[in-house]
Order: C-alpha cells, then structure tokens, then sequence
C-alpha cells in the first residue's frame, strides 16, 4: 500500500542542460535517404522524437544515468546502496517502492548548429529541428581500419542544444534539500547524494545514448548568463492534514546549496594517455576543410584531404582509437602467448575491455573513452606533401600520377579513459599491464593511427600518467 503521507512535501526547480558532444537516443527506427547517386539509399539511424518533432531526452533516461553515477560512488556499502533505493525507487518481485525523486522528459529549449562541426558531420535539415547527421565506419577488430561496406549514418543533436527537464522531490528528501538551503548544518543524506550528483553533472556532465563509450553523448547543467548554475521556476508545497500549504525554496540559496555540494567521487579509476607522433599523421577524407579546395595548385593532381575537428586542427576519432587499442590488444597476447609469458584469461578478457563481438550477444566494454584533446604540434595547419603513383610491375613512377596527402606533422594528443563500475581488479590489473607495455621500449609498442602508416605515417609514442587515479576526485 502507498505510503500517501510520505509525499505531502514536495519540492519542484527546473534544470537547464546542455549537450557538450554530439548525442544518439535512438528510436529503433531507420530513415531512408537517397545518396543522389545511382537511386541509392542510406538508412540512417533516427533520434527519439516528441509528438512536435522535436528530439528530447526520454525521464528514464536522465534518472538512469544519475542512478548509475549514485551507484558508483564511493564508499559502495549497504548504506549507500539504501540511499539510492530511497532516492530513485526499488523493483523488487512485487514490493516495488516509488523513489523520492522524480524527473519529467527533457523538453527542447533551443538549438545552435555550430557552423563547422568537423568534416564527418554535416548539417541535417529537416523540420528546422537542428540534428545533425554523423557518418561513421565500424572498425575491424582484428586490424583496427574501417570495415569493407560497413558505413552507417545516424541522427545525433547537436553540441550547444539545451533542454529542460523539471525535477520533483518529495519527503524527506525535500524536507532535508530546504533545510540544506536555508543553510542548516545537520545530517541530510538524502539531499547530499541528490545535490552531489547534480553537481557532477555542472562540472563534469553524465553520458549517455549510443557510443558513450566512445566520448559521445555528454550532457551538462548549463550555467546562465551570470555564471550561476541554470535554475528556475523553483516551488515548495508541504501538505498537512487538511490543508494546503504553499512555501518557497530561495533560488540564490538553493543555487548556493548546489555549488557548495561535494561532487560524487566516482569508484571508476581513471588514467591518462599522452599520444605524440614522431611522423605526419592524417585521417584521409574525401572532402577538403573549409576554403582548402581553393588552395589546390593548378597540376597538383589529387589531393588526399586530411580529417579536421571543428576548429580546424587534427581530429583523431574516437572510434579510430578504439579500435586501434582493440587491435593491439590481440597482437599484445599473441605476442606473450609466443613469448610464454603467461597469457591465461587474456582472450577473454578482451571482449570485457573492448566490448562484445557481432557474433556474441552485444556488450558494452567496461574501458570507457572519457575524451580526446588535441594539444598542438609542429604546425597547426597541415602540410601538403607531395606523391605519385608507382606501378607495381615495373616500380617507376606511373605517368600523370601525381598526387598529394594533406597532413599535420608532429600533432600530440591528451586522451582520458576511466572503467565503468562493472569493472574488476583483475581488469584494470590487465588493462594497466596492457598500457604500461604499449609506453615501453618494446620494438612492437606504440600505437599507429590513422592513414598510409606503410609510409610510415601515424605512428605514435604513448604516455601513460596518473594511472590508478580516481575520477572526480
């Protein structure tokens, strides 16, 4: 029998949220939609849709995600684990209890499609709802390059899209968030955990949707024109017997209450990789950056054009990286399996690290892509270095075959990785080891990443810092 009574205090506030990377909540549903080549068509993976055609964030979606991070923290004791059952609600046989806490769908607020969002996005009209569409290539386990024939497309919502999303307390809970506004110092659990993950989510932001584990989908509490965290339309109503009592909650306070709040220390380690290149490196692409196709010399031939973020410099994408390590990995336990080094569980532990193959049931791998920064080399802009093509049977050079590999020299990349709470010590045991050997000295260490590395190209020294390190903390 619902406890009515325990809900009689009632706290609403809405959060503005603003999406930090590209994002996929997916419907399960495809769009078709014609290349103009030959009357092909591309079926494109479509975002989850309101009744105005608009993208949202689905309630569970948020509430999942926050519960997930709840269930990370630190200490992972009984006590916590009771703290979440009462804040988000248990499903337990037929004993189901409602959570403490309640979140309505995120409604779109407003969109900004950046002008340049990188050469692998491109700008999706339809509806003047603002998504974008991302073409991507699933990458080869085995050999860590783009699959034959395996280009898929899908919508995403594009970074600096906001929403809202009006939050509900009830009971104790938000009895324990207005004592904490009206800044009383006494135990408040509850209101701790609920304000400490909304915390997390203004400095860190949450992911979520498809391919989070490759630094897509973050989303963040958006700060206002001030710099305050983005808080509105704040209400408290206590409801005691008989009687309809409306109060207020102080929107200075609470937005003081938040930023004062401990931000949830994760239990997922966390570490850092420093990749430098000692050669060019380049990601080829078949669509030259913003204003280039004007700088191509008259009998230069073709030009292999280099893949470029937003901002112009060298993108390495996440699923490129991905899928590099994936496949270094299986060299790596080759090669102490020659070695006799002991590589018992290694095979096994590949699909826990890397996720699940297609011909298993699907899985999220537990070594979770946090980000990837571009910190600069050599040169900002690429360089065009100039080729021609050899003929195989003679080995001289063929005629009118000359070309060029648009490239950036020396590029340095700071990538942060983190394991999900799934994780195990016998995981990061093996993954740290897995690390540790791709920094050595040994002739087959290092990674190599992107195009014509039989040139010579993208090869890259790796750096390992801060390994063990706890995220948040």
């Amino acid at each position: 029998m619902v406890d009515y009574a325990r809900y009689r205090e009632r706290a609403w506030f809405t959060l503005e949220l603003e999406v930090v990377t590209p994002m996929h909540i997916g419907s399960g549903f495809l769009i078709e939609r014609g290349d103009g080549k030959d009357n092909k068509q591309t079926n494109i993976a479509a975002l989850l849709l309101d009744a105005e055609g608009r993208p949202y964030l689905p309630s569970s979606t948020m509430r999942g995600a926050l519960r997930d991070l709840a269930l990370g923290t630190e200490p992972t004791d009984n006590k916590q684990d009771d703290l979440v059952k009462t804040l988000f609600g248990k499903a337990e046989s037929d004993t189901g209890t409602m959570g403490l806490v309640a979140f309505s769908d995120a409604r779109r607020r407003a969109h900004e499609t950046p002008p340049n969002l990188g050469q692998r996005i491109d700008a999706f009209k339809q509806g003047g709802r603002g998504t974008i569409l991302a073409n991507r290539t699933r990458i080869d386990d085995a050999r860590g390059v783009a699959k034959d024939g395996m280009l898929f497309s899908q919508e995403m919502i594009a970074p600096k899209t906001t929403f809202a999303s009006d939050v509900m307390v009830f009971g104790e809970a938000a009895i324990e968030l207005r004592a904490r506004c009206e800044g009383e110092t006494g135990e408040a659990p509850l209101a701790d955990l609920l304000l400490g993950l909304f915390k997390t989510v203004l400095d860190n932001g949450i992911v979520t949707g498809r391919m989070k584990g490759d630094g897509y989908g973050r989303i963040a509490l958006a700060r206002n024109k001030n710099g305050d965290p983005d808080v509105s339309d704040i209400q408290y109503i206590s409801i005691p017997e008989g009687q309809n009592t409306p109060g207020s909650i102080c929107r200075t306070r609470l937005v003081r209450a938040l930023e004062a709040a401990s931000p949830i220390k994760a239990s997922q380690h966390e570490f850092q990789m420093t990749l430098e290149s000692a050669t060019a490196f380049a990601v080829a692409h078949d669509t030259p950056g913003k204003g280039e196709e004007k700088k191509q010399e008259k009998g230069e031939g073709a030009v292999i054009w280099a893949l470029r973020n937003a901002k112009g410099e060298a993108e390495l994408p996440p699923s490129s990286l991905m899928g590099a390590l994936r496949s270094k990995f299986r060299w790596w336990v080759k090669l102490k399996e020659c070695r006799k080094e002991g590589s018992e569980g290694l095979t096994a532990a590949e699909s826990r690290l890397f996720g699940s193959d297609e011909n298993t049931k699907p899985r999220a791998g537990i070594l979770r892509l946090q980000s990837i920064t571009g910190t600069g080399g050599e040169h900002a802009e690429p360089r065009r270095l100039h080729s021609v093509r050899i003929d195989r049977f003679t080995q001289g050079p063929v005629d009118t075959a000359l070309f060029s590999v648009e490239a950036f020299v020396h590029p340095q990349f700071d990538i942060s990785f983190f394991f999900d709470r799934r994780a195990r010590t016998s995981d990061r045991d093996i993954a740290h080891a897995f690390f540790e050997w791709l920094a050595s000295d040994d002739l087959s260490a290092g990674l190599e990443l992107g195009f014509g590395r039989n040139r010579g190209f993208g090869r890259f020294k790796v750096q390992i810092r801060d390994s063990g390190a706890r995220a948040n903390e």
